[in-house]
């Protein structure tokens, strides 16, 4: 039986981040007449790239080609463009059976380790550099990549601005439990392996601590139109704003077992991107919100590991989702 869970309400916000799987605890199914031991094997990671594309005033961008190259040297395959953006700006690139950088199956999709997303609209590119973090067997790898596309990067008397850009990444682990927990209790009490989804509502965005907006404040006053608008494009992001956004977790649990706990770690990446014109820098300093990666541990239902919470749910034994707080 499937079993859809929701958490909800995250708590504070989490930094530009990707989350980094925990180890799993591999169990054997049995059949009917538990004599014969049925291998257990955990699906590959999944690796997603998502995001929106807006024009120079915030709004969204269909129509708008995305196409993604690993760099990594295991990959060969040739770059194909995979989707648009829909009316709402939104795309998603996504990959089911890849795994550690080897694309086994017949699309360009995101990989382990670095990715060349481009964004093309109305004969114009943009390249960004995603990077997405290896993920354990069960579990999803996700990383967010926002675009804008401004008309006018014209600068005053053909004088070009130029960019230096830095990273500072740090990492945080919530570890969510099923024995604590009970918006946690998911039990397969059948005799075949079943998949689960639970939806989590988690940051992402940008949060700036020096915003372009107020970046080129001392800038010459002929040049800050233009200036603006090229830290849009190098940057990817308008908005001052971190907003809940779903996340999709999907994954299995063998036959007579229970989810033991689920775990979440945070790379926040704050970064700096240093405009220099005619001599002058002027910083932009901001937190990116959106790379997460998931994972669960699950224990046997047959084998005592002090599985105590009570479930009380009849023969059925599948209960889950709600709401999980306290992750801050």
């Amino acid at each position: 039986m499937k079993v859809k869970g929701k958490f909800l309400g995250l708590g504070a916000k989490l930094a530009a981040a990707l989350f980094v799987f925990c180890g799993t605890t591999l169990v054997g199914c049995y059949s009917e007449n538990d004599d014969v031991a049925i291998p257990y094997v955990e699906s590959d990671p999944i690796y997603t790239i998502t995001g929106v594309a807006l024009d120079g005033n915030g709004m969204p961008l269909s129509g708008v080609q995305v196409s993604v190259a690993s760099t990594s040297s295991s990959v060969t395959k040739a770059v194909t463009d995979i989707t648009t953006t829909g009316t709402n700006g939104l795309y998603t690139l996504s990959s089911k059976n890849n795994s550690l950088g080897k694309r086994i199956d017949n699309t360009a999709t995101p990989n382990v380790g670095a990715n060349q997303v481009t964004f093309t609209y109305k004969g114009k590119s943009i390249t960004f550099t995603v990077n997405l973090v290896a993920g354990v067997s069960g579990g999803a790898s996700i990383s967010t990549q926002n675009v804008v596309f401004v008309d006018n990067t014209v600068y005053p008397d053909d004088d070009r601005a130029t960019y230096s850009f830095n990273v500072a990444t740090t990492t945080k682990d919530f570890v969510k439990s099923s024995s604590s927990d009970p918006n946690l209790d998911i039990v397969n009490s059948g005799d075949s392996k079943e998949n689960y989804s639970l939806t989590l509502v988690l940051p992402a965005g940008t949060k700036y601590q020096t915003s372009i907006a107020t970046a080129f404040t001392n800038a010459p006053a002929n040049a800050k139109e233009a200036l603006t608008a090229y830290a849009k494009e190098v940057i990817g992001d308008v908005a001052d704003n971190v907003v809940d956004t779903d996340y999709l977790y999907s994954f299995d649990l063998p036959a007579r077992s229970f989810l033991n706990t689920l775990t979440v770690t945070a790379i926040y990446e704050t970064k700096t991107y240093t405009f220099t014109y005619k001599g002058l820098n002027y910083p932009v300093t901001f937190t990116k919100y959106g790379a997460y990666t998931f994972s669960r541990e699950y224990d046997s239902w047959d084998h005592n590991h002090g599985h105590g919470h009570g479930h009380g749910h009849g023969e059925d034994y599948n209960a889950g989702g709600g709401i999980v707080d306290g992750v801050n």
